[in-house]
């Protein structure tokens, strides 16, 4: 059952962002900050990064994978029904700063494809 799961899920990120028609656009929806966002199974979903720091991020669930992390933004695809949690904690702190101030939260439900 484990070895289906990750075989669905590495065929689910190994897929191309696109359908093979160059004139089509992908559509991403757009993870929105302390908010919670509904993807439905195969949507892809980009989080903007701040640009006024450098950030280390974590994921806490299964129900979404990584498939491209750019300078600006990292893009997802709702892999699996369930939710997901992505954290973004500052990579460097000045002194007297917190981190919990500067950690920003996105929540994420994955729904079935219907």
């Amino acid at each position: 059952m484990q070895r289906a799961v990750m075989l669905i899920l590495a065929l689910a990120l190994t897929t191309p962002l696109w359908s093979g028609a160059p004139s089509e656009k992908v559509q991403y929806v757009t993870l929105a900050l302390e908010e919670r966002t509904t993807l439905r199974v195969g949507d892809l979903a980009r989080l903007k990064l701040p640009s006024e720091r450098e950030y280390l991020i974590s994921e806490a669930g299964n129900a979404v994978g990584s498939v491209r992390r750019l300078k600006t933004a990292v893009v997802y695809r709702a892999v699996r029904p369930g939710t997901e949690t992505i954290v973004l904690s500052p990579a460097h702190l000045q002194p007297g700063e917190c981190i919990s101030c500067g950690t920003l939260h996105y929540f994420i439900s994955v729904v079935s494809q219907k």
